[in-house]
Parts: C-alpha cells; structure tokens; sequence
C-alpha cells in the first residue's frame, strides 16, 4: 500500500480495515509519524493496540520519539481521543528505551503535574535501569501523587535493577510520612526482598503499615516473625483481612523452612485451642477462598497431632489442595500412619492409592517397626477392588517392600489375574528381587513357582549379575532360563523372556529371537524386534542387523517396520541413512515418524540432505518429528524449508516452525515471520510469532512487573 492508500484507508468505516492500514505502517518509511499518531487515536482498541505495536517496532525513530512525548504531554482538556492518545504513547515510549529516559528527563520539568504523573509511568514502561536515576529525582516533587507514583515505579523496575530498587525502596522505610513508608514496603514486597526483622518490627506499632508488615514478617524467615505470627493468630477474632494477611504471612514463613520455620512449629504446637480450631476448621472447609485454605492445609503439619492429621489425609481427596495435603502429611510423620492405614482400607478409591502413596513416603523416615507395619498394611491394599490402589501399592512395594513382598506380588502375575497389572507389578517385583536377590532365587526355585513371575525375577538377577559379582544367579545361567521361555504357551511370559534376553544383550539365543518375529500376538512380535536391536555378539556386532532390515524391506506390518527403526537408529550402522530415508518419505506417519527420529540420532552430517525434504511430507506429526530432528541447525537450506512450514495448513506445524525461527533465523526469517503474523489468525500460532520476533530482536514488549522472590536485604 502507498501512503495515500494508508490515508485513506485509516479513514475507512471498517475497523478492520483500519487495523490493517495501521500494520502497514511497519515499514512505510519516513513521513508517518502523524499517520501513527492519528491510528493511536483511532475510537476502535484493536487499531489502538496495532498503532502501538507499531510505534514500537518503530524504535528508536527520534522524530517518533518526539512525536509520542509531545502527545503524552497533551493537556487532558483536548477530549478523550486525546486521553486515549496520551496513553497509548506513554506505553509506546517503553519501547524506546534509554532514548526515551533522556528525552523524558529534559522534558519533565515543563510538565505539570499530571503529564510529570504520566512521564513516570512511561519511565517505568522502558524498563532500562537509568530510568532509576531520573525517577528518584522525583521523590521530592511538589505532588504527592506524583512522589506516589514516582516510588511505585521504582518497584516495577525492580526487575532490571534489584539492588538499587531495593536500596531506594528501603532508605524510604525511614519516611516521616506513613502512607511514603507503605508504598516502600508494599514495593518490597512486590520485589520479594526479604527484610532484616530490625527493619520490620517498627512497622508493627503503625496500624496502616501492620498489613504489609506481616507480609514483610512472614518473607523474612526471621525466627522472631514465628511470635510474632503466631501471636497474631492467637488474638485474632473473626476472618478478615487482618487475619487473613496474617494466614498468609505464617504460611509464607512456614516454607521459607530453617530457623524461622523451627520457632513456627514451636509456637504453633501450642496454639490456643480456640485458634487451633479456627485453623483446622479452615483447612477442612470446602467454602472457604481456596488461597486460605490452602495457606491453612499448608500448616498442618507444623500443628501437630492426630486431629491435624485426620483434617490432612481427609484432604488428600480434594484435588485442588493435594499438594499442600502430602506436605503436611509427610511433615506429620508417625502420626499421620495410623491415620493414613485407616485411609488406605476406607476412603474412596482414589483417596486410598493417594493414601498408600503417602504412607510409603512417610513411612520410609520411620522406624523399622513403623516400617514394617506400613509395608504389611500396603501390601494388603495388592488385592483392592481398585486398579489405581493396586498400581499405587506396587509403586510403594517396588521402592519398599520386603522380601516377604516377593510372593504377594508375584501372585499378582499369576494366570487369570488382571493384565492390567502386569506391567507394574513386574517392574515392582524386579525391583524387590535386585534389592533381596536371595530370597528371590529361593522363590525362583521353589516347586510350583509360576514361571511368569519366575522369569521376571530372573530377568531381574541377570541384569544384577552384570553389575556385581555379588549376584546369586549368573548371566550365563540366566540366559537358558529366559530362551526357554520363549516357547511357553503364555504371550506374556514369551514377551518376558524376550525383554529378559535384551536387557542381557545375549546373542547366544538370537536364533529363537528372530523365530518369535513370526509370533501371533502383536507385544510378543515387537519385543522381539526390540531385542534384535540390543543383542550383541562378543565382538560388539549388531547379530540382529539383517532380520532388521528384512522386516523394513517386506513393507507389511507398519508397527513392526516402526519399531525395526527405532531399533536401527540405536544400532547407529554408517549404511543405514539410505535406507531409513525412503521410510521417511513414505505414506505411513508412524514409520516416517520413527524413520526420522531414528535418523536424528544417526552420528552422519549428510542426515540434514535427507531430513529436509520429509518437512514436505503431507502428514503434520511427522512434519513436527522433523523438526525437533532437525534441532537446531542453522544450516541457511535447512531454514529456508522451515520458513516454508510457516504457510502449513496445520495450526502447531506454523506455531513450532515460528518456535524454531525464532531461535535459529536472521533477517531474512524476519520478513517472514511478520508476513505470517499479518496473516495469521490463530492465537497460539500468533503468540508464537511475536515471541519469536522478539527473541531476533525485531519486536519489543514491555516487561510484566517481577512476581515476589527471594531478594534479601544484607
């Protein structure tokens, strides 16, 4: 569009229209800075919002620079196009950075007192540390809503420059003025700087600086905050803001952990009854604002007690305070167990597994006794009714269980049970195999073993065996055992012995291995195509290498030609680029997606000639593999296909091509990341392009004020 065409068309009817001229103003050159001005001004917020980021992009234009501030300093009196002007260029002025400090430095002194309100927060938006300098200047202004504001911005650029922030912040503490010593201390807070007590405890004999002081008390960590708090708790009646900055503030002093949290569990321990109450009656209620019940939940393990725990464990089942419940739980130790055994056999079902997940977790710091009654209460919760108690049971017992575990669990994998605990409670037996490798070969050998969990044992000790010399059972042992499982009449137990014999990396059996490729049931076929791709002859060769390349060769099961692929990519054999490359290319999205993630780990720079045509491929999954693949190579043929992906008709295909410019891309992927962002109507996708203007330095963002951390004041 030409100039005149812009003109005209930001006088259009049609905000859309409007929106679009507005855009074109990027890169219409010199001579529109009173277009800009007059698109900031527009009645319709999406033309505003398009004129601003425009403005921005503009940076750092001086004739722009000028513009802007000239219209910030426009009397309010001009209307309310003129308002909605004034602030959309104090926002703009961000953009321009240190420019835009000096500028706004010369010209302050000419404002009055509302344009010198409105020169801070447009210091404030640059977020560049020289703006500090200009804005303590401005501490002692005539106005006092301009000192207000003045100090408020010093807290939002925290962010670019802490230490001096906090220092100006915290000499203001020592203002005669309450509501200046309010601002500094609601501005520490907001920085998240954590105060010396000397520097709190004064605050607490001024009762419009108590609030913010107890926000300040709880971020300190001070053990003389715990008094204090507790105090607060203990004399406070009703639930208002006082109490509830007071809740907060204790919770916030509670994970600040060491000394203050120490004097906190000291002080809650012996909490009135009444206060207690209150507390407990909170975290237990489903009407109060989550945000204090959670504060409330959070502080149950510091209270103590059986009651305490009963209100933690009853929580469990509220998904909302979950995490604030097994911290409390855990902190809550032996006395949670009896509390938690209950659970575990009388709650609903996903509070049970919720319930034997923490009595494991807690019952690990205990006592050998307490261990070993939690492990025999867990251990009865492998026959619940529920799959999600059974799965959390086998989690627990695999880390803890004893060996008396061995057979509770191995009678899980025994004919006619579940298969759906197959997988778990073979990983969970393993695991108590490796940690009592005698009592499992005792099992392993008794008359009337089952061989299912047999051979999961044995596969267990094998792996044992090759990383101690320890182990009862040898590799070599081991080995028959599993190839003899490869002819029983159980799927699950053949898939065993296979999984057995490559985690073993065995070769002696491969024989057998290739003869289960012809197996009926699917799991049995692709293990054992995962283990022609770990079995090993003594000199290191790959013994699986041809029936591998058979089976991506004979083009009829695509699961199996997936898995041979994936194989093939671990195998890493310098000959395999070119005959993964046409399963890349090929119609299936599984095995193209396999062939190119087993091509992303072959070692051989001549994988990018292969992997850049697949970014053409008609299905978007493997378009996305290919591009994770491809990482971050900034080869320049490489980016060139990428930026092609930006015009795909699938939304996340655009959105991770952007991602991947972003990091990668010069100028050039630049034009083409704005064209697509003129175009482009999805949010996510749009979203993705911004950011990745701006990671390449071509779009500027104001920064969001810092969220409360951990800054501490020596």
């Amino acid at each position: 569009m030409t100039l005149t065409e812009i003109a005209q068309a930001l006088g259009s009817e049609d905000p859309e229209e409007r929106r679009v001229a507005a855009g074109r103003l990027v890169d219409a050159g010199a001579g529109t800075v009173h277009l800009i001005l007059r698109a900031l001004r527009d009645p319709d917020w999406r033309v505003r919002e398009e004129a601003r980021q425009v403005a921005r992009f503009r940076a750092p234009d001086p004739e722009l620079l000028a513009a802007l501030i000239e219209a910030m300093s426009a009397p309010e009196e001009m209307g309310v196009e003129s308002v909605g002007l004034r602030n959309a260029a104090v926002d703009a002025l961000g953009a321009f950075g240190e420019a835009a400090v000096g500028a706004l430095a010369q010209r302050i002194p000419d404002l009055d007192a509302d344009g010198r309100k409105l020169a801070v927060e447009a210091l404030a938006a640059t977020a560049h540390p020289s703006a500090l300098a200009v804005l303590r200047s401005m501490l002692d202004d005539e106005d006092a809503n301009v000192r207000a504001a003045a100090l408020e911005a010093v807290a939002n650029l925290g962010s670019v420059s802490v230490d001096e922030a906090v220092g100006v912040l915290e000499a203001c503490l020592d203002d005669p003025d309450q509501f200046v010593r309010l601002i500094a201390l609601n501005g520490l807070n907001q920085l998240g700087a954590s105060l010396p007590w000397s520097r709190i405890e004064p605050c607490f004999r001024h009762t419009v600086l108590r609030r913010a002081a107890l926000e300040a008390a709880g971020r300190s960590g001070a053990p003389q905050a715990a008094e204090v708090l507790a105090e607060q708790l203990s004399a406070q009646r009703g639930s208002g803001p006082e109490f509830v900055a007071t809740l907060r503030a204790t919770a916030s002093l509670a994970q600040r952990g060491g000394e203050g949290r120490a004097a906190l569990a000291a002080k809650l321990a012996h909490l009135p009854a009444l206060a207690r109450k209150r507390l407990l009656d909170l975290a237990a209620s489903d009407g109060e604002e989550l945000v204090n019940r959670r504060c409330a939940v959070s502080l149950l393990g510091l209270l103590g007690g059986e009651d305490a725990a009963r209100v933690a464990v009853a929580a469990l089942g509220d998904d909302r305070v979950l995490e604030e419940a097994e911290v409390a739980v855990c902190d809550l130790g032996e006395a949670a167990t009896a509390v938690l055994a209950r659970a575990v056999q009388a709650s609903e079902g996903s509070e049970r597994a919720a319930a034997v997940e923490l009595l494991g977790r807690v019952a690990a710091d205990l006592d050998e006794r307490a261990r070993a009654e939690a492990v025999r209460v867990i251990r009865g919760s492998l026959q619940d009714e529920s799959l999600e108690v059974v799965r959390a049971a086998l989690d627990v017992l695999g880390d803890m269980g004893d060996a008396s575990c061995l057979h509770a669990v191995g009678a899980l994998l025994s004919e006619g049970t579940d298969p759906l605990v197959h997988r778990p409670g073979e990983g969970a037996l393993a695991a108590l195999a490796q940690r009592w490798p005698r009592e499992a070969l005792a099992v392993i050998e008794a008359p009337g073993t089952d061989p299912y969990p047999a051979l999961v044992m044995v596969s267990a000790l094998g792996q044992l065996a090759r990383v101690t010399e320890d182990a009862p059972l040898s590799v070599e042992r081991c080995v028959p055992r599993l190839c003899g499982g490869l002819s029983h009449a159980r799927a699950a137990i053949r898939r065993v012995a296979l999984e057995g014999l490559a985690a073993l990396g065995d070769h002696t059996c491969a024989e057998e291995v290739v003869f289960a490729l012809t197996d009926e049931e699917p799991e049995v076929r692709t293990a054992a195509v995962q283990a022609l791709g770990r079995l090993r002859a003594p000199d290191g060769t790959a013994v699986g290498l041809e029936q591998l390349l058979a089976i991506l060769d004979s083009g009829r099961d695509t699961e199996l030609m997936a898995m041979a692929a994936e194989a093939l990519g671990d195998l890493g054999p310098p000959d395999m680029l070119q005959g993964l490359a046409p399963l890349a290319r090929g119609s299936d999205p599984r095995v193209a997606v396999a062939a190119v993630e087993a091509i992303a780990r072959l070692p051989m720079p001549r994988r990018l000639e292969v992997l850049r045509p697949v970014l053409d491929h008609r299905d978007a999954e493997v378009v996305k593999a290919t591009l994770r693949a491809l990482g971050d190579e900034r080869d320049p043929r490489v980016l060139v296909q990428v930026g092609r992906c930006l015009d795909h008709e699938s939304w996340d295909v655009r959105r991770q091509a952007a991602d991947m410019l972003g990091r990668l891309g010069g100028e050039a992927e630049v034009q083409l990341l704005r064209a697509r962002l003129e175009a482009e109507q999805e949010p996510l996708v749009r979203e993705a392009l911004q950011r990745a203007l701006e990671e390449l330095g071509a779009l500027k963002r104001t920064p969001t004020h810092p969220q409360p951390g951990s800054h501490r004041i020596r």
